[in-house]
């Protein structure tokens, strides 16, 4: 065992603290309705910015030398930052025009009380600085996951937390379900005759964490089956993880029960590929009893499956009106191709763009996230977004491959399969925008990308 003491990178009492916070953080982050509103978003931002200003002071008193080392993908990130107040800047108007003349037509059809020679990028600067302070929230949530979740100690515990919290939001959701709301959670007791969703208000959006966190309850199933492989008995080794196989079941159980139908896609791909990933990590003296731990638990979640989103899948209009959006947000987009619309602007560009088909509906999101991206980022602001996310994960998968700890390589197997996850989710919802799953999100980004950066033990 070594302490922190041996790692630079976690000493002081200020970096201990900062991690504390951290892992409250994301077991707040989802019971505010999942932050979605705007003093809960503010709230993670301030939270967020605090813990930042105790890392800085952590390493300012200690003079870290490592620093510099532990995020080097801060010039991306910050390129990201920097472009989404580069829309907010008052730009001559000529340039404007020139750069994003529909901007510019929008801004000149509107009275301002401003000059008309000074023009923004973005068509909304308000909903634009709103979506600058949650993108501040998930890039410093990065940050600190990717610096302090820097041994294989603290990343159990980060994944330990984040079982808890997705197990708690499904008991909840379980006990509102079944009991029709009498623990109401701000809304009506009749919404939840129609819905799974815990604390979050839209199924989706539960479905979302659902799905980011069963990967790793998985992994902490596995991780406990290994532990008890000294037992003779398997009943006695599957009796002594039952509470790691208890949270799969629990979660994995809400994820098909919220009726969502991409969270029940999700739930197939992510049974199959689980089955396979943390096979594939284990010995063959453990495979038998992996492979009768991990059928029993699948069959148990394709009877919930069955009842929840899988009917509603198989059943329902696959097309529906969706593709109408997202084909409309694509013309959308090619006149805001170079530069984008402005972040947080969809919910203003996307009425202008509609068709006769989806008119009557009201769309805040294209309900694809890429899409989404795309008009309110441009080509540009998308192209050092992807960068971002695509260097992470394939620093995170770098560091499964030169993993060396068995629990440790099975704790990054789910952290990976979990982003993969809900990057595919995105495909046909906006579960990004949610601050609290936004959050989850890249605090799992962070730990995937920087755990493997030592392999010290607390």
């Amino acid at each position: 065992m070594r302490t922190d003491a041996a790692n630079p990178a976690s000493t002081g009492s200020l970096n201990r603290l900062a991690y504390w916070a951290l892992l409250a953080l994301l077991l707040w982050a989802p019971i505010p309705l999942g932050s979605n509103r705007p003093w809960s978003s503010l709230l993670l931002t301030l939270l967020v910015a605090s813990i930042l200003v105790l890392l800085a002071v952590d390493w300012l008193r200690h003079h870290c030398p490592s620093r510099r080392r532990l995020f080097p993908l801060w010039p991306l990130g910050i390129a990201v930052l920097c472009f989404v107040a580069m829309q907010l800047l008052p730009l001559p108007a000529a340039l404007v025009a020139l750069l994003s003349p529909h901007a510019a037509a929008l801004h000149s059809a509107v009275p301002s009380e401003g000059s008309v020679n000074w023009m923004t990028l973005s068509v909304d600067p308000g909903s634009n600085l709103d979506q600058w302070l949650l993108l501040f929230t998930y890039l410093g949530v990065f940050l600190l996951a990717s610096v302090l979740v820097n041994n294989h100690e603290r990343l159990f515990r980060f994944g330990m937390v984040l079982v808890i919290a997705a197990s708690l939001n499904a008991v909840y959701g379980l006990f509102n379900y079944f009991n029709v709301g009498q623990f109401g959670f701000f809304r009506p007791a009749s919404w939840w005759t129609a819905a799974f969703t815990g604390t979050y208000v839209n199924k989706n959006h539960f479905a979302g964490l659902m799905e980011m966190v069963l990967p790793l309850a998985m992994a902490g199933a596995a991780i406990a089956l290994h532990r008890a492989d000294g037992m003779r008995s398997g009943v006695a080794a599957f009796l002594t993880a039952w509470p790691q196989l208890g949270a799969v079941v629990l979660i994995g159980g809400a994820l098909a029960m919220s009726g969502s139908r991409a969270g029940a896609l999700i739930l197939l791909v992510l049974l199959a590929a689980g089955f396979w990933a943390f096979l594939a990590s284990v010995d063959a003296r453990r495979t038998l009893r992996a492979v009768l731990g991990f059928t029993v638990i699948a069959a148990v979640l394709l009877v919930f499956l069955w009842q929840g989103g899988l009917g509603r899948l198989l059943s329902s209009d696959l097309r529906g009106s969706r593709v109408d959006v997202w084909l409309a947000t694509l013309t959308a987009f090619s006149d805001y191709w170079l530069l984008g619309s402005g972040a947080g602007t969809y919910r203003w560009v996307f009425p202008q763009y509609k068709t006769a088909v989806i008119d009557p509906l009201i769309y805040d999101h294209a309900h694809n996230g890429y899409l989404e991206l795309l008009l309110e980022y441009g080509i540009i602001g998308a192209t050092l977004m992807a960068a971002f996310v695509t260097a992470a994960l394939w620093r995170g998968v770098l560091a499964i491959r030169g993993a060396h700890d068995e629990r440790a390589r099975l704790l990054r197997l789910g952290l990976l399969l979990g982003v993969l996850a809900m990057l595919l989710h995105e495909v046909v919802d906006f579960n990004l925008a949610i601050p609290a799953n936004g959050v989850v999100f890249f605090a799992m980004l962070g730990a995937l990308s920087g755990a493997g950066r030592n392999g010290r033990r607390t």
